[in-house]
């Protein structure tokens, strides 16, 4: 039940087709996977011109990005782009006060009975939060740990049971 995201870069963002081949190609993809799997796709096209405007929830995407397919210099131009523009300061507090909401809404500590394994303290976000803070700081992003891969696998466990979208742990039943 998670949603894939793509960014998609076209190598020229002149070309008269591109926002015509990428709607294209984002409703082929919406008939063909969505559809069929009943997972959510969303997609946004990006330039590296865009790179100043970008919100703080996109940055962190961007931070994790990879190539899945194409060329990589379209990549390497927005990633540049992305970097020559990040307000460190801005973005860090932003993660923070993120943060505090989420913990607010769910627990801001991982004992609990029934905790979120998305944006719980402990939870995926958690580590996520870790990284995009740290590559904003100029260290290096760490791959995922062993315990971060049994969270993500307990949530994915908890949407396949529950035959829905969840990240809570529940003594509900459905």
């Amino acid at each position: 039940w998670s949603d894939i995201d793509l960014t998609l870069l076209p190598v020229d963002e002149a070309h008269p087709l591109v926002e015509r081949a990428i709607k294209s190609l984002f409703m082929s993809l919406q008939e063909t996977v969505a559809r069929g799997t009943g997972t959510k796709i969303g997609y946004a096209l990006r330039y590296p011109s865009d790179a100043p405007g970008l919100d703080g929830k996109t940055r962190s995407g961007l931070l994790d990005a990879r190539v899945v397919v194409g060329p990589p210099n379209p990549y390497t131009v927005l990633t540049n782009a992305l970097w020559s523009h990040f307000p460190v300061a801005d973005f860090l507090i932003e993660k923070i006060a993120e943060t505090k909401v989420n913990w607010s809404r769910t627990n801001d500590s991982p004992r609990v009975v029934q905790p979120d394994l998305k944006v719980g303290a402990g939870g995926l976000r958690s580590f996520q939060t870790a990284n995009w803070i740290r590559a904003a700081l100029g260290e290096r992003m760490e791959r995922p740990s062993s315990a971060y891969e049994r969270v993500l696998a307990c949530r994915n466990v908890l949407h396949l049971v529950s035959d829905r979208f969840t990240d809570k742990f529940s003594h509900e039943r459905r």
